[in-house]
């Protein structure tokens, strides 16, 4: 059997709403979004089954910024962003006194930190909820992606990447589902279906 952890973009996980209310226009004039990405973040969410049944979607929490690291990083980012975008030849390309959110003031810190905690979006590109890593580690499943404690039972998705990988990764994860199948022969057992 093959468990698949939900994609980011399903309606029950939690924040959705903030985040298309962040992308939503607000007016007719044009605009850019320069930010910047923690794709390494420290903060570590969870993935909880909610019932015995195989159709019941997981509860997934991301714990964004649980981590002091996170809002530090992207905090102290900010201002280096603010820096670009007053450089030319990217200033004369934008409207001065223009911009998201209005009265917004990332030159400080406490600001910075005040804008990563309301406009903070996910790349949504979750990783590394089952981890691949010895049980008494925390981790979900071995080598062979079977779940620990477990028969017959393997995650084989991006959930189970040790790193979130700084791509989409459609054909990372279309490669790795191959995996079990070719350890399961290599191992002389069954192939699975």
């Amino acid at each position: 059997m093959l468990v698949h952890v939900p994609a980011p973009s399903d309606p029950y996980i939690q924040g959705r709403d903030k985040t298309a209310e962040l992308l939503a226009k607000k007016s007719e004039k044009k605009y850019i979004t320069v930010m910047a990405v923690n794709n390494h973040p420290f903060s570590r969410g969870i993935v909880h089954i909610r019932s015995s049944d195989a159709k019941e979607k997981p509860m997934f929490e991301p714990r964004y910024l649980s981590h002091p690291l996170d809002l530090e990083i992207l905090a102290r980012d900010t201002p280096y962003l603010e820096s670009v975008v007053k450089t030319e030849p990217f200033a004369s390309l934008l409207k001065q006194g223009s911009r998201l959110p209005e009265g917004a003031d990332p030159t400080t810190l406490e600001g910075a930190n005040e804008l990563v905690k309301e406009r903070l979006l996910s790349t949504m590109h979750p990783a590394r909820t089952c981890a691949m890593t010895p049980k008494e580690l925390g981790g979900v499943v071995n080598d062979r992606l079977k779940v620990h404690d477990a028969k017959n039972l393997r995650v084989v998705d991006a959930s189970v990447f040790p790193l979130e990988p700084l791509v989409i990764y459609e054909k990372r994860c279309m490669l790795w589902q191959r995996r079990p199948r070719t350890s399961s022969k290599m191992a002389g057992s069954h192939r699975l279906k």
